[in-house]
């Protein structure tokens, strides 16, 4: 269901966007073993101009190593997306946004202490979410929960139009294509690292062009307990009601 590179790139992405509050995990090296970490400061050498974080773990132990140091990894889980198709961070909710204490879990609308990890959108405010997207530590289980096949064998993903279950993938990997796709509901477009909704069966008698969907449309149709072909009856400019974030 996950392609490896996606938990790569997911990986990539994090290490560049970590900032004061963001959790990652901590290799100690006379422990043998990996520790839960949060990055509480940061700072320029003068001399080299290189960066530098400042790390605690393991009840106040201090390290202070480069951002692409092998000793650091991020705290990352496959399926944990945002609306935007991007891999959620765990972080301290004071540091979500500058100058905000606690922030509300657009899951559950609950608020979250600041102190208190979530699972944060490093992108925080775009077309898709304009106010940011956070989600408390319980809606982000959630979150993880619906995009995996569970044990008694339920497949959780949305269907195509053709019936085939859709796969999480990169949206520029789906055709090999650095321009990506356009979602097949809300014809927004989602290029390069973002994580679409795609069918397998790529373009056959059903859809010759493929199909595809955003993450903020496939949550609009689990909602509503809707199937694509649904809206897809359904004229655009009539459509309203969906509220993707884009305009039509």
């Amino acid at each position: 269901l996950f392609a490896g590179r996606m938990q790569y790139l997911g990986e990539d992405e994090h290490r560049k966007a970590w900032r004061v509050g963001s959790f990652c995990s901590v290799y100690s090296r006379s422990q043998s073993q990996w520790f839960h970490g949060e990055i509480t400061n940061q700072y320029i050498d003068s001399e080299d101009q290189k960066e530098w974080l400042i790390l605690t773990y393991d009840n106040h132990k201090t390290r202070v190593l480069q951002r692409k140091s092998p000793q650091l990894r991020a705290t990352i889980q496959a399926g944990q997306y945002c609306v935007c198709g991007l891999t959620l961070a765990i972080m301290r909710a004071d540091k979500c946004y500058q100058g905000s204490g606690s922030v509300q879990c657009d899951g559950c609308s609950k608020q979250i202490d600041a102190n208190h990890p979530v699972y944060h959108c490093y992108e925080r405010k775009n077309t898709v979410h304009q106010y940011g997207y956070d989600l408390c530590m319980s809606c982000g289980s959630k979150n993880f929960k619906k995009y995996v096949t569970t044990d008694n064998g339920d497949d959780n993903r949305p269907k195509c139009v053709c019936g085939t279950s859709l796969i999480l993938q990169t949206a520029q990997s789906c055709y090999n294509d650095p321009r990506g796709i356009v979602c097949d509901l809300c014809s927004g477009s989602f290029g390069g690292n973002r994580v679409v909704y795609h069918c397998p069966g790529q373009k056959n008698e059903v859809h010759d062009n493929g199909f595809d969907l955003c993450i903020q449309c496939s949550e609009k149709m689990e909602k509503s307990a809707q199937n694509p072909t649904d809206y897809l009856l359904i004229p655009r400019e009539l459509n309203s009601t969906m509220d993707t974030g884009f305009e039509w």
